[in-house]
């Protein structure tokens, strides 16, 4: 491992070989957030945010969300067999269900399903992304439930006058494919964008494919210079399979092999939202927005004799209103708002294929209401205090209809939090800051934390599951230096109550001891020279029980140590050349809270792309590319749990190749 390591850090430093005497300043821009949820630049945030922009997609050729989700500080990627389709991120060294403590947004409306399913990031196309911003910390006074660790929005594009058509095509390894195209313009006042995608892969492990077909419009109208209005709506439908784990004997066998090989899950997606913008007076703005979703699954689990259809249906309106003007002198910028969200899932269990005998019908709902406040007040034009609150009610609602035995129950239960948020910053130079926040958190279990509805007999209403609870600490800072380096650290202490999570001998998901987070995200991104950009990130993550049985313990699936350390190489004629090596330290199998089982191993991962800009003027906007994804074919899994006979571990892929071209008309 550590030859190995050392041989992969020193192909990334072969990049970055050069005379630096052309060394010359370059501009590193200032970034409009909406981290507190109305538009604001980056350095004025209480709290490190990274943005991934579409430029960005572009020059890293990202194939989906969690492709440049696993490039942030602090954001670690879970697989299960490299599917990005059932992906989970974590942050802040949360193991287990990590995905419930992290909110992802798209447009401003969640995305996290009410029970635990995973976020299916296939279904979110490309092309059709503006920018991701990734909060760090805790954000529940302002997005509750799930922002615990951190908030992920992802921006979709806005229609513009400018008329705009774009093209692209990927292909690669284990029958990879990617086809999509986006347009954007205007007729009259009325301006448009549309998009299409379809994008698929055989897997690396039998029975670990997926194919996505997606598409969407978005409208936007200015009725008057103080009144705008937009509307949205995509559709997508993904086909995966499940490939299931395989024991350490199995893997040695053949790691690609799937002892699941008919388990399957099919869903079908629609987002659609509406909402408009009024100024009601100078510095003094209206918002309402509408959404709703729905997801349709059906997932066939053969290897458990279980077939289940699901279908959720979710609505939000979220109303706001942004206001600015003059507090005793200083600058003072109000932000009150709601959140409103109805939740419906209808779960149809069988036990044959057919789906003649069903089992369970599940009636479930899970409602939230919410209001919240932010005020930030500027001093001596750079000193920022921030300060927030939230009030939040949810009621769980569950009738369940077990076919097979008596267990059929009707209950329900509600329960209110508040969370609040201080922070203070101080810039420099309009470009750079330090910072501090202190803030309570909350988390609202999910439904099938709530209620249990598997089928054994044993399911019931757990009315003494309650909401996880906790407080975060931040310190940190986001320095430009000189104009060419870039520097973010952010020190988080996190200390959590009644965290959720499945206990193997009751059979059950019960509220755990307490937990301790604390760690540094840390990052950095300089300009050696014009042709040779250097960058890099690390993230420590120290989370242990702090109480109970196993108090002194790890959590599981945190691994300590995440290093990323990359550079690209700008070359003549409109070629570049990006390494990096990615280094992933040991963790815990997912139950082994005892911390007496086997640990998932470390790992170093090497990629490579070689990029080409046309220069022609004929062919400006064409751009190709071949890249190459763990290079040195790395054996590893990032998603494993600890067993009754056997641990289970689910591989990653081996080395990948993939290439495509762009054209933008």
């Amino acid at each position: 491992m550590k030859i190995k390591f050392i041989t992969s850090l020193a192909l990334v430093a072969s990049c970055a070989v050069a005379q630096t005497n052309n060394s010359a300043a370059i501009e590193l821009d200032t970034m409009v957030v909406t981290a507190n949820r109305t538009a604001e630049q980056d350095y004025k945030v209480a709290g490190n945010v990274d943005v991934i922009t579409s430029a960005d997609i572009k020059e890293n050729k990202y194939l989906n969300v969690v492709d440049a989700l696993k490039d942030i500080s602090g954001v670690y990627v879970k697989t299960m067999g490299g599917n990005a389709a059932n992906a989970e991120v974590s942050m802040r060294g949360f193991g287990e269900n990590s995905g419930g403590r992290v909110l992802v947004l798209i447009d401003g409306q969640r995305l996290n399903s009410p029970d635990m399913s995973k976020i299916n990031w296939v279904s979110i196309s490309m092309v059709d992304i503006e920018k991701i911003e990734v909060v760090h910390g805790g954000s529940t006074a302002l997005y509750g439930d799930n922002a615990v660790a951190g908030v992920i929005n992802i921006i979709t594009k806005v229609p513009e006058e400018k008329y705009n058509l774009s093209v692209k095509a990927d292909a690669g390894s284990y029958g990879l494919y990617n086809f999509a195209g986006a347009v954007n313009g205007s007729i009259g006042d009325l301006m448009y964008n549309a998009f299409v995608n379809a994008y698929g892969l055989d897997g690396y492990r039998d029975n670990s494919d997926f194919t996505s077909y997606g598409a969407g419009a978005a409208i936007a109208y200015d009725l008057s210079d103080a009144l705008s209005v937009y509307a949205r709506a995509k559709y997508s439908d993904v086909d995966q399979g499940l490939s299931g784990s395989l024991t350490q004997a199995q893997i040695d066998e053949d790691r690609r092999q799937s002892v699941t090989p008919d388990d399957r899950s099919k869903s079908k997606y629609v987002f659609a939202d509406a909402g408009a913008s009024m100024e009601i007076a100078p510095e003094q703005n209206l918002f309402l927005d509408f959404g709703y979703q729905l997801k349709d699954t059906s997932s066939d689990y053969v290897s458990f004799f279980s077939w289940t259809d699901t279908d959720e249906n979710r609505y939000g309106i979220l109303p706001k209103y942004v206001a600015s003007f003059n507090l005793l002198g200083n600058n003072n910028k109000l932000t009150v708002g709601a959140d409103i969200y109805f939740n419906d899932m209808t779960v149809d269990k069988y036990g044959d294929a057919d789906k003649t005998m069903k089992s369970i019908h599940a009636k479930l709902s899970k409602d939230t209401i919410a209001g919240y406040i932010h005020d930030q007040i500027t001093f001596d034009e750079d000193y920022i205090l921030y300060l927030a609150g939230r009030a939040e009610n949810c009621e769980v609602k569950a009738d369940i209809n077990d076919l097979n035995t008596p267990t059929s129950f009707d209950d329900s239960k509600s329960d209110t939090e508040t969370a609040f948020d201080v922070g203070l910053v101080k810039t420099f130079d309009e470009t750079s800051k330090v910072f501090a926040k202190f803030c309570t958190l909350y988390r609202l279990p999910f439904l099938d934390e709530q209620v249990s509805y598997y089928g054994f007999g044993t399911d019931t209403f757990y009315q003494d599951i309650d909401p996880e609870t906790g407080w975060d600490v931040d310190l940190g800072t986001d320095v430009d230096v000189s104009g060419n380096l870039n520097v973010k650290v952010t020190l988080y202490y996190m200390e959590m109550k009644d965290e959720i999570a499945y206990n193997a001998v009751t059979y059950r998901n019960e509220n755990m001891d307490k937990t301790r987070h604390m760690g540094v995200e840390a990052s950095f991104a300089y300009f050696l020279t014009k042709e040779i950009e250097l960058f890099g990130n690390y993230t420590y993550n120290d989370a242990t029980f702090i109480n109970g049985d196993n108090k002194g313990n790890d959590i599981p699936l945190v691994p300590q140590h995440d290093v990323l350390v990359g550079a690209w190489l700008f070359l003549p004629a409109g070629l570049s050349f990006k390494a990096e090596a990615n280094y992933i330290s040991s963790s815990y199998l997912g139950g082994d809270y005892a911390n007496t089982g086997s640990k998932l191993d470390e790992c170093v991962v090497v990629n490579a792309l070689l990029n080409y800009d046309c220069l022609a003027k004929e062919l400006d906007g064409l751009s190709i590319y071949v890249a190459v994804d763990n290079i040195f074919d790395e054996e590893y899994s990032t998603v494993g749990y600890q067993g009754w006979s056997a641990d289970g571990y689910y591989p990653e892929p081996g080395t990948t190749f993939a290439a495509g071209l762009a054209y933008d008309f």
